[in-house]
């Protein structure tokens, strides 16, 4: 009887920590040009040093930061409510464990997204971002909303961003 217990014991634990390992957030083949944020802060692509020296002083805005189709923030931690107990979350980060993306929209349907189907999903959002550390919170909160094609009749706005150059920046609104 003894014997059955602890077999059935160990099964139990075993179930209850492989339900712990949560991996379903993470990106298989994020893109190589994505900035990752290391344990000290700074990004792990190539430094502004590194640039190539013909590289036209178009490519790079008046922050240093490139131009064009990328991602430039290592995370991106949004949460909006809404009445009625609607929510919209995202969830993106990429650091030296690898990149995490989740998704939960609430607003316009139920959908819980993880790992590469979250990411392909907000990457081409976040690539069309234009904002920098240096822009207005009104100017990423309304672009934040039009990108996720969301209504501004929001509760509660809450956006924390890590830039590829180290800086943390919040966003907050409350209606």
């Amino acid at each position: 009887m003894k014997k059955q217990f602890l077999f059935l014991f160990f099964i139990l634990v075993g179930f209850i920590l492989y339900g712990c390992n949560n991996d379903e957030d993470k990106v298989t083949n994020p893109p190589d040009d994505a900035p990752a944020e290391q344990e000290n802060g700074n990004r792990t692509d190539q430094s502004d040093d590194d640039v190539d020296n013909n590289q036209s002083s178009k490519d790079t805005n008046q922050n240093g930061m490139k131009n064009g189709r990328e991602i430039h923030f290592t995370s991106f931690d949004l949460d909006i409510d809404y009445a009625d107990n609607k929510e919209f979350d995202v969830d993106y980060e990429n650091d030296t464990d690898g990149m995490e993306a989740e998704l939960k929209d609430t607003v316009k349907g139920n959908e819980h997204l993880q790992g590469d189907v979250a990411f392909n999903r907000i990457s081409p959002v976040f690539e069309n971002f234009d904002f920098d550390k240096n822009s207005s919170d009104d100017d990423v909160i309304s672009q934040v909303l039009k990108g996720f094609d969301l209504d501004d009749n929001f509760i509660e706005f809450e956006l924390e961003i890590s830039y590829e150059d180290g800086t943390k920046k919040e966003y907050k609104r409350r209606k």
